[in-house]
């Protein structure tokens, strides 16, 4: 029996080193990047740009990142990464905002997958843009309620100052 090794080229090369499974899952896991994810973020950036902001997307090899600014501070950073499983590889996410008035990103819900691979049994190539879409505007839209709510909170304890420093 020949050796199926030899007959495997890499990369289209005519070379006689296997294709590895790692290779494989990184060139997949680039097309997924490109093709679904990148196109998801433009739309959520025309998108988030008609309410007055403004975005930045930057793309590596590791994965891909959305941080969405708000009058030149930044709302949210949405990055999308891979991680690796012995069976496959799953899109996951990690979210940082920054807290009203702090200089630091706090970091929410790290390492949360796209989706829920477990109840939905999808793979990385089944995930479609939309799929991309609603896990950032469901993190987002957590974001902006957050930030509601401390500017909430902000405004009643200056209300309260101000009520008490009009009644002395």
């Amino acid at each position: 029996m020949a050796n199926w090794r030899l007959r495997v080229p890499v990369n289209g090369t005519d070379s006689n080193a296997p294709i590895s499974r790692a290779d494989t899952e990184q060139a997949e896991f680039a097309t997924f990047l490109s093709d679904v994810v990148k196109a998801a973020f433009e739309d959520i950036s025309e998108r988030v740009k008609a309410k007055g902001r403004t975005t930045e997307i930057h793309m590596a090899l590791s994965g891909i990142s959305l941080t969405v600014f708000y009058n030149g501070v930044g709302e949210i950073y949405y990055h999308v990464y891979r991680y690796a499983l012995p069976t496959r590889i799953f899109p996951y996410v990690e979210v940082k905002y920054k807290e009203r008035g702090s200089r630091n990103f706090r970091v929410s819900r790290t390492g949360s997958p796209l989706i829920d691979f477990n109840k939905t049994n999808i793979t990385i190539k089944e995930i479609t843009k939309e799929h991309v879409i609603a896990s950032f505007d469901r993190y987002y839209n957590d974001v902006l309620s957050a930030m509601a709510e401390a500017e909430a909170s902000e405004a009643a304890v200056r209300d309260e100052y101000n009520h008490d420093k009009k009644t002395e």
